[in-house]
């Protein structure tokens, strides 16, 4: 069974050797005198973004046309079954296996289900602070 790792390695400013990063914002009054009186700042919520596709996952379909690519969604879902299963029997998750692997409308069923798990889960859990290090680009 493959084994799918889920840590980040992260690096702070200071290693990238950054000295200055640059926050964009229109101008908001009650926002700045928070931000310098009581030294807090704001964190957007995801779900607020302009932009459709910022921090909303997409798994594609149709990457499923490849078998390959098939056989590692399956294998995948397989593996995030067994780590929040345990209880289920190794017989039950091969056999949800094997229904995998052989229906795939159930398979896409699922991708749409955990693409919106996601999206709303990030939407709950997270909120962004966006920087720069330039202090004049144009888009921002």
């Amino acid at each position: 069974m493959k084994v799918y790792k889920t840590e980040m390695n992260i690096k702070t400013a200071p290693e990238l050797y950054i000295e200055r990063l640059y926050h964009y914002q229109a101008f908001d009054k009650k926002r700045l005198t928070k931000i310098l009186n009581k030294g807090t700042i704001y964190f957007s919520n995801p779900k607020d973004f302009n932009d459709p596709w910022d921090c909303r996952p997409c798994f594609s379909k149709f990457s499923l046309d490849d078998p390959d690519k098939y056989k590692c969604t399956v294998d995948w879902f397989a593996y995030c079954a067994r780590k929040s299963g345990p209880f289920l029997s190794e017989a039950d998750h091969l056999e949800s296996e094997k229904k995998l692997r052989s229906d795939r409308k159930l398979l896409e069923r699922l991708l749409d289900e955990m693409t919106l798990g996601m999206e709303q889960m990030i939407q709950t859990r997270y909120r962004v602070y966006c920087l720069s290090t330039h202090p004049d680009s144009t888009l921002m």
